[in-house]
Parts: structure tokens; C-alpha cells; sequence
């Protein structure tokens, strides 16, 4: 069992990993304390506003870790190209690592959004829209204008999303592929239109 001070972060990391391969709806309490080890009163201590609370600490938490992701991906590239092909060719790789049974926590609770409070709906778009800024700044400080890395940024993000849910649907890393062919060729044809 952790200990108690570190029983909240241990119930967070587990949310992390049981929506993204059960969903919202369905991890209950009692799957986040069987995986975290925590014990049964934490629950109500540590989130006394119950699921949503629960589930808003799990957005929150994966929102950061991706932006510290992303963060030390970029330090790797050098153009704004590369960054996005690096964003997706990550993210396939991690798909294919878990035989694509993990998909995005922030994602299922917003496909799963008809049984979440409006309010964790807000967080989670929210955490959506703070990935976008944040891409949207790596790019711009490889060389794209804000126009393209914004629309570069919606884009990867949004195709990533989706082709984490027809990747896992096929159980093949095509969508992936076929995203990272396609916003290769946008990329480079708004570089050439550029010129």
C-alpha cells in the first residue's frame, strides 16, 4: 500500500491509465483503488466532489504530462515539419507498444461526454485547447508563421485523436501512417506556397 501522502497521485495515475483502457464510464472507484493500492477511504478524502472531481484531477494531470512530452520531443527537432511527424510517429509507436488497448483519458471522457457534468466537459476541452497552444508555440518557434502552426497543430492533435480510435478499432498502425503521409504532404505544400 503507498503511502497516504502519496495515495492521491497514485489514484491519479492509475485514473490515467484505466480511462485510457476502460473509459470514463467504465473505471469505477473501486478499479482506481485496486490498481493504485490506495486505501479505500482516500477516495472521498482526496476528491470529495466524487467522479467528476476525480476525472477533472485525471485530465489535469495527463494534459501536463503530454505538454512535458511534447516539450522534450521538439528539443529533438529542428523544423516544424519534423516536430509534427515526430508528435505522430510517437504516438503510433505507443499505440503498437500497447497492442492498442490504451487510447487518450481526455478523449474518453469527451466521447463519453453524455455522462459527464458540463463542467468536466469545460476541463477537458480546455486540456485540448492548451495542446493545441502549446504545439502551436513549438512550431511558431521553429520557423512557422502563427497561421500554419496553429492549423498544424489542430490538425496533428486532431488527427491523433481520431487515428487513435480507428487504429485501435483496426488494430493496425495504417491511420497513423496514412495521417503522418498526409500532413507531410499539407505541410510541405503550404512551405512551397510560401516561397
Amino acid at each position: 500500500m503507498p503511502p497516504r501522502s502519496d495515495s492521491r497521485e497514485q489514484m491519479i495515475k492509475a485514473g490515467r491509465r484505466l480511462y485510457s483502457a476502460r473509459g470514463y464510464v467504465g473505471t469505477a472507484f473501486s478499479d482506481v483503488l485496486a490498481e493504485s493500492g490506495a486505501p479505500r477511504g482516500s477516495v472521498y478524502f482526496h476528491f470529495p466532489g466524487g467522479k467528476d472531481e476525480f476525472a477533472g484531477e485525471v485530465i489535469a494531470a495527463h494534459s501536463r504530462s503530454e505538454e512535458a512530452r511534447l516539450t522534450r520531443l521538439a528539443a529533438t527537432c529542428e523544423t516544424p515539419r519534423e516536430l509534427v511527424i515526430a508528435f505522430l510517429t510517437a504516438a503510433r509507436d505507443y499505440a503498437v507498444s500497447t497492442g492498442f488497448r490504451e487510447g487518450c483519458p481526455i478523449g474518453a471522457v469527451i466521447l463519453e461526454s453524455s455522462h459527464a457534468s458540463p463542467t468536466l466537459l469545460e476541463s477537458a476541452a480546455a486540456a485540448i485547447e492548451t495542446s493545441i497552444g502549446s504545439f502551436t508555440a513549438l512550431l511558431v518557434e521553429r520557423g512557422a508563421t502563427e497561421s500554419d502552426a496553429r492549423r498544424w497543430a489542430t490538425a496533428a492533435i486532431t488527427g491523433f485523436e481520431g487515428a487513435l480510435i480507428v487504429s485501435r478499432a483496426m488494430a493496425d498502425p495504417a491511420p497513423f501512417d496514412s495521417l503522418i503521409d498526409l500532413l507531410q504532404l499539407t505541410m510541405d505544400r503550404d512551405r512551397a506556397d510560401m516561397a
